[in-house]
Order: structure tokens, then sequence, then C-alpha cells
């Protein structure tokens, strides 16, 4: 009696899971578009970092939509089957997965720098959030590290009132952020700038904000100045950062 029910949910799925020509649509699958080594001695895990996407994102046709919102997947394929969001993964030699971070969009970047003067290893993970027109919408990097064998969010402390926030970085018509080297020192230290107007009043304000290293955390420093600061060809000059 349950299959007789289920029959009628059956055949109605069937017929969704076609095309018009009657072909049926394959469900969209994911592949490992980026991996990077982990060790035991410098993360605490022989392993990979991993970042997985729709496998249909090929290098190619990942650049050609990187940047262009939506309006960039208005294809048949990604309409019949939307892609599917990325995810990084955390796994370790033998392939066991240790831990994962499902993302909000499906393409995503992932790159590794050098802040602290030494061999320790900061990956920037770049989600493209992207909404086509819009001075406000596009990619945005996450700062994180492999450490004891687990994935740590860089997080900064605010001068202003301690609160702890995770370091986010965008690159829009009023974003820009750049990584610099401190001054004095072999480290590096993270400049960003964006512009944004006052919910009340509507008038613009420029924000200039200066992550640091002080040998233990992450600190943030934030200087606001009224008007609207030209990033569109990057950081603005260093002395506007606090």
């Amino acid at each position: 009696m349950r299959v007789a029910l289920c029959l009628p949910v059956l055949l109605v799925l069937a017929g969704h899971s076609q095309s018009r020509r009657g072909t049926a649509v394959s469900p969209a699958r994911s592949a490992v578009s980026q991996r990077t080594r982990l060790s035991k001695a410098e993360n605490g895990v022989n392993g990979e970092l991993e970042l997985v996407q729709d496998s249909r994102l090929t290098p190619a046709l990942r650049d050609r939509l990187w940047g262009g919102g939506e309006s960039a997947m208005d294809d048949s394929i990604f309409k019949t089957v939307p892609l599917r969001n990325a995810e990084l993964r955390l796994v370790r030699w033998d392939g066991l997965p240790v831990e994962s971070e499902p993302l909000e969009r499906p393409l995503a970047k992932l790159e590794s720098t050098r802040l602290y003067g030494g061999s320790r290893e900061t990956y920037l993970l770049t989600v493209d959030y992207s909404a086509g027109l819009g001075a406000y919408s596009g990619p945005a990097t996450f700062l994180l590290e492999v450490v004891g064998g687990m994935i740590n969010w860089l997080q900064a402390t605010q001068t202003v009132n301690g609160r702890k926030e995770r370091i986010t970085l965008a690159r829009t018509l009023k974003s820009a952020w750049g990584i610099v080297e401190a001054p004095g020192t072999a480290q590096k230290e993270i400049l960003q700038a964006f512009c944004r107007p006052s919910l009340d009043s509507g008038e613009f304000t420029s924000t200039f904000i200066r992550y640091s290293f002080d040998g233990e955390n992450w600190v943030r420093a934030d200087r606001i100045q009224k008007g609207c600061a030209d990033l569109e060809d990057g950081l603005p000059d260093r002395s506007l950062f606090p």
C-alpha cells in the first residue's frame, strides 16, 4: 500500500527531472577545484585544505563568471540545475574529513600569504558576493589558519570596545583593502577602507581600518572622516589610516 501511494509522487518527480526534449537532467555534482598540503609539524594534521565547487565550473568558466553576479549565470544549464554553493574542507591524508565550512555562493578562490615574517601560512578565502550592478557588492575575503589540526578563522579585537569579530575584507567600487609591510618589522598589516552613507542623514563617511598583530592577537583600529574617499583605484594614502 505504501508503494502504491508513493508511485504518483515518483512519477511527478520523474517528469520534473526531464528536459523539454525528454532527456534526464543530471544532478549538480561537486569536485575539488583547489587544494593545499598541510603538515603535522606546521598545522597539526597531515592532510589538505580543499576548496570544493560545482564540477561544471571549469577554470575558464569561473574566470568568465567571476564578478558578474547572478546575471552572469543566466545560462540555460544553470537555470535547469542551479550551481551548487562552494565548500571549504579540511581532510586528513587518507581522505577522512575533519572539518567543513559551507559557503554562501558558488564561486570562491583560495590563496595563501605570510603575515608574520616567518613560514607560517595564512589562507585567504575569497567568496564572490557580486550582484552585478552596484557599488557595494563584490568579493569578500576571510582569513584563516590551520592550527592544531583545526580551521581557525582570524578575528580582530576592536580598540574602541574590545569586541572581537572575524576579519572580513571587501573589494567593491566603494571598498578596498591590501596587505602591506608593517613599519619597522618583518610582519605585515592589513589596511581596509570603505565609503558608506549614514542611515540617518544620508551623508557619506569614509572608514579607514588597520589590522595589526601585537604578538598574540590581531587588533583593529578605525578612523572615520566625512566625505567619500576615492577607492576605485585601490587603497588611498597610508597617512589616512590610524
